[in-house]
């Protein structure tokens, strides 16, 4: 979630950023105020409900895409959440980028313990050609 951080501070000089945080519960909830600071729109939602928006934040992202246009998708996350994510944005035909958190056991790309399939054939590594990768080039 940090550099996501650090592409909201930049994306919103030039573009609206609204925002979709997602944590297990209240104690875990980082980065509210530096997200505040840089998005039109935060949501904050929490599994157990301890805190603002009972839920899951890809839920509440579903919703402002049906009451408004949301032009790109950036997401970080378990695996689950960016299938979820990568599937909606596929649906509904919105460009999207995902960051993936492989294990990397070289940092090199000789180990392959990060190597993730794509859609062309074949591998990428996400230490050498990621982490972030454009949704519809990646099997997940």
């Amino acid at each position: 979630m940090f550099p996501l951080y650090e592409l909201a501070k930049n994306a919103k000089k030039s573009a609206k950023v609204n925002t979709y945080l997602g944590f297990r519960n209240k104690e875990a909830v980082l980065l509210e105020k530096e997200f505040e600071s840089v998005s039109n729109k935060l949501v904050i939602t929490t599994d157990d409900g301890s805190y603002k928006i009972h839920g899951f934040a890809i839920n509440e992202l579903k919703k402002d895409i049906e009451n408004s246009k949301i032009d790109a998708i950036f997401a970080c996350g378990p695996l689950p959440l960016l299938k979820a994510v990568k599937a909606l944005a596929k649906e509904k035909n919105i460009p999207c980028q995902i960051s993936l958190e492989e294990r990397m056991g070289c940092g090199l790309g000789v180990c392959l313990g990060c190597a993730v399939e794509i859609v062309t054939g074949g591998y990428e590594h996400v230490c050498k050609q990621g982490p972030v990768f454009d949704s519809n080039k990646v099997i997940i």
